[in-house]
């Protein structure tokens, strides 16, 4: 089970416990106010309201918290590969509205509280995945994608790729379907059926939460959106999955 340490409202040097550190570990944390300096061997972090760092232990690090509050936990062996570490990372609105729930506002169960980390590292990695792929590729396409991937909590038409790619909505719509054989939006609505089926498949959060994860406001246009696609409801598509585990 992941450890988990929570702060509230601390200005102090906060060590890892003895139990976590080895030459593997690896940290994750968010800071959700006030302020936190990661003295890590590879560099320091200042941390402000609505960051957070993957950060490995290396048997030494110290965190120096001002009027923090923030959540802490030893990132489990199967997530690390995928995660950006010694860097300082942006927290979108859903993940920190999961985060006050499950930690501050009502102190869930342990299997929320694993379950909600799974999906702030996975909402983490999405947010990173936007300059990994306008590096990795020189195609317009690709980048649209890796946007698409980093912010499927947010509303995103033509008229949003337009204001940050710099292109009008025809050429964008033009260069997608040639690089990859489909429009924008049916890119995007694969991308949010595939993000909601992995939410609904292996994490406990709430199918309303789950709407917001992937961009929509209100719960009956996520539930119509996900039975035209996947032909179930949500709840209906997680239930099949636990019937089948």
């Amino acid at each position: 089970m992941t450890a988990i340490a929570t702060i509230a409202d601390t200005t102090d040097l906060w060590t890892p416990p003895f139990k976590w550190q080895d030459d593997t570990a690896v940290l994750g944390f968010v800071v959700m106010s006030g302020e936190a300096e990661v003295t890590a061997p590879a560099a320091p972090l200042l941390l402000t309201a609505c960051t957070a760092a993957f950060i490995p232990v290396r048997q030494a690090i110290n965190i120096r918290l001002r009027e923090a509050n923030a959540v802490v936990w030893l990132v489990d062996d199967a997530d690390v590969t995928e995660l950006v570490l010694d860097s300082i990372l942006p927290v979108d609105e859903t993940a920190a509205t999961v985060i006050h729930d499950v930690f501050f506002e009502h102190q869930r169960p342990e299997l929320h509280r694993s379950s909600a980390l799974r999906f702030v590292c996975h909402q983490l990695q999405n947010r990173t995945r936007e300059s990994a792929g306008a590096q990795t590729s020189d195609g317009l396409a690709a980048s649209i994608v890796a946007y698409m991937q980093a912010h499927l909590d947010e509303p995103i038409t033509l008229e949003v790729l337009e204001q940050e790619f710099g292109c009008n909505r025809s050429a964008i719509a033009k260069r997608f379907q040639s690089e990859r054989g489909e429009t924008p939006i049916r890119a995007l609505a694969r991308l949010r059926l595939d993000h909601a089926r992995h939410l609904l498949q292996s994490t406990d959060l709430t199918i309303s939460q789950i709407a917001h994860a992937t961009g929509y406001k209100d719960l009956a246009g996520f539930s119509h959106f996900f039975k035209q696609h996947a032909g179930q409801s949500p709840s209906d598509f997680r239930n099949n999955c636990r019937w089948l585990v």
